[in-house]
């Protein structure tokens, strides 16, 4: 029985995409939020995956996914076989400073695509810390300072109405 083209193609399709190496199980991005602006800042992470010695640099660059250029939040992902722990080193250097390790050590990975969170803080000894989430901190413009104003206006004003409320309900007999 001779087979039709269609079914060659698809046979052939199939041992190509058996022979191919299965697609990385691991996914870890890493975060790093710095707390100003520096000029010239480079991050770098420094791991053993595995066995492998493994360098990435972090962005601030919006290529990433969910990332905003220029918003003080330095991102990168490995990828890799399946890990439980990492051992991280985080390498900082800007114009004002040389490189440094700002942050060294072991990271519990448990979660097939997880991330890990630094707040990376420049002042006369420069740390990273490790967090749960990176928050930027940036001004607020005038737009949002209005809201904000109005908002705590409006919620002063409704706290002195109770007051009010509350004090002549106790004076009246």
């Amino acid at each position: 029985m001779a087979l039709t083209p269609s079914i060659t193609a698809l046979l052939s399709l199939l041992a190509a995409a058996a022979a191919e190496p299965p697609p990385p199980d691991q996914k870890v991005r890493l975060e790093v939020a710095t707390l100003g602006t520096f000029p010239g800042l480079s991050v770098e992470a420094h791991t053993t995956w595995l066995g492998e010695e493994r360098t990435l640099t972090l962005r601030d660059d919006g290529v990433i996914p969910g990332d905003v250029p220029g918003d003080g939040l330095f991102v990168g992902t490995w990828r890799g076989a399946p890990v439980r722990v990492l051992p991280v080193t985080l390498v900082v250097g800007s114009e004002v400073h040389a490189p440094f390790e700002a942050y060294a050590g072991l990271e519990r990975i448990t979660q097939p695509q997880d991330r890990l969170s630094w707040a990376l803080d420049l002042d006369e000894t420069p740390t990273a810390r490790r967090v749960a989430a990176p928050l930027l901190a940036r001004p607020m413009e005038a737009r949002e300072l209005s809201g904000v104003a109005a908002s705590l206006g409006w919620m002063c004003l409704a706290l002195l109405y109770v007051a009010w409320l509350v004090g002549r309900t106790r004076s009246d007999p």
